[in-house]
């Protein structure tokens, strides 16, 4: 895979990120499960399991927003 390549797909928190910090995400692609350090693009804090899109990928960090799923349907 490339850093390019990353942009756009969702991956998971299993480190928390703290605000104007770093934590850690996976992503599974048809090459496996990436880890990859991950700060909020906004600086932002996301807790540990949510889901989150990568915006974009730099240096080896991915820069992620918090991710609502347009399946997830609520009544």
């Amino acid at each position: 895979y490339t850093e390019d390549s990353l942009g756009g797909q969702v991956g998971k928190v299993i480190v928390p990120i703290p605000v104007d910090g770093f934590g850690e995400v996976v992503i599974e692609t048809v090459n496996g499960i990436i880890s990859k350090r991950a700060t909020g693009f906004d600086n932002e804090a996301i807790d540990y399991d949510e889901e989150v899109l990568i915006i974009e990928a730099k240096d080896g960090t991915v820069y992620v927003k918090k991710y609502d799923s347009p399946l997830q349907y609520k009544f």
